[in-house]
């Protein structure tokens, strides 16, 4: 992948892996193992997420400059973060990227809000972890084998999350995969991030 263009990933619902304890974290079920009656429910609302996703991804890599302290320059512009500054430090490039689980999963969140509060809760986490397997299956994709850092998303430590919306722009994420951003930052479909990724 070069700085020229962006590329698109798709995936398929048994193509990407979601972690079940991670859903059942997002529930605030860590500290306790679920009863047989939440692992039915848990079961039913795992499948109905599996065949209402839709995968995408659009990423670019670009090169990284460093032009001050706590400055890095990420093909968008310059962004002052002192974590993302020392994350990044080793690397020469980043891959940023943005992807979305759809939005069959927001429909279902909200169906159930009147239908089955509890079951929309479950789908509502179900769907948090989905979006982060399809992360971990999209890095691994793009960077291929390359001596990666973990991804850096914006609203995580002092990286403010007013940058998704120089990342969507850039990577032209609402025509390519059709995510878009209100103006208090959040991103529809919901189960959607941004992220980048550090090559060393």
């Amino acid at each position: 992948m070069t700085t020229q263009g962006i590329g698109l990933r798709f995936a398929k619902a048994d193509e990407v892996s979601i972690n079940e304890k991670e859903a059942y974290m997002y529930m605030g079920l860590r500290a306790k193992a679920p009863d047989e009656q939440v692992e039915e429910l848990f079961s039913s609302c795992l499948q109905e997420v599996k065949n209402a996703v839709s995968y995408k991804a659009c990423f670019t890599e670009v090169p990284l400059e460093f032009p001050e302290e706590n400055e890095v320059f990420l093909g968008f512009g310059t962004v002052k973060s002192e974590k993302l500054f020392r994350h990044l430090q080793e690397c020469k490039t980043a891959y940023i990227f943005a992807a979305t689980a759809g939005t069959g999963i927001d429909r279902l969140i909200s169906r159930y809000k009147v239908l089955s509060p509890s079951k929309s809760l479950m789908i509502d986490a179900i769907g948090s972890a989905a979006v982060e397997g399809w992360c971990n299956r999209l890095n691994a994709d793009i960077v291929a084998g390359r001596r990666a850092k973990s991804r850096f998303s914006p609203g995580y430590g002092d990286l403010s999350l007013e940058y998704q919306k120089s990342i969507l722009e850039y990577l032209d994420a609402y025509r390519k995969i059709g995510i878009s951003l209100s103006d208090t930052l959040f991103m529809t479909p919901t189960k959607s991030v941004t992220a980048i990724i550090g090559v060393r």
